[in-house]
Order: C-alpha cells, then structure tokens, then sequence
C-alpha cells in the first residue's frame, strides 16, 4: 500500500513538472550574423550614422587651426595636475569632433 502511495506520488509530479513546462513559449534562436543585420539596417541607427558622416565631414572641411589650440590647451592642463598621471607620460591620443 506504502509503495503504491510513492509510486502514484512520483508519477503525478512527473506529470506536474511536465504540463508545468508544456506551456512555456519556444524563443527562436538568432544568428549573430542577423542580429547584426537588423541593427544595421534600423532605420534609427540609420540616421545616426547619416548625422556622424555629416559631422565628420564638416569638420574634415575645417582647417586644422584650432586643433592645435585645444591640444595645447589639454597639454597645459594635463602637466598643471602630474598627481593625476601618477608618473607616467600622458599622451593625447584623441581628437575632439564639432
């Protein structure tokens, strides 16, 4: 009688666990190569590439005057604090666009 209780007992949480389970929605897997894809070809995305061309491209148009300005000036700024490189030699590796 005792094992026939067990028995019944497993078989119904087995059976619990699966209808638990049956109703869970399949979530199709995506390629990497389509994820890419579609943030590409967002329409929003898009337009933030079309506005850095353009900003890229205006500033390209420029003459360089002021660059040579703002790294002096980043230069000057950054050998007024040497306790913020903590002894290392600082570098401008970037250039500010607009």
């Amino acid at each position: 009688m005792r094992n026939r209780i067990i028995v019944i007992g497993l078989i119904a949480l087995v059976g619990i666990w699966i209808g638990s389970r049956s109703n869970r929605p399949v979530v199709k897997k995506t390629s990497t190569a389509e994820t890419i894809r579609k943030a590409w070809n967002d329409p929003h995305a898009r337009k933030q590439r079309a506005k850095l061309r353009k900003k890229i491209e205006k500033a390209a148009s420029r003459p360089l005057l002021h660059l040579g300005r703002r790294l002096s000036n980043t230069a000057a700024s950054s050998a007024a604090t040497p306790s913020s490189t903590n002894g290392r030699a600082v570098t401008v590796s970037h250039v500010a666009v607009g």
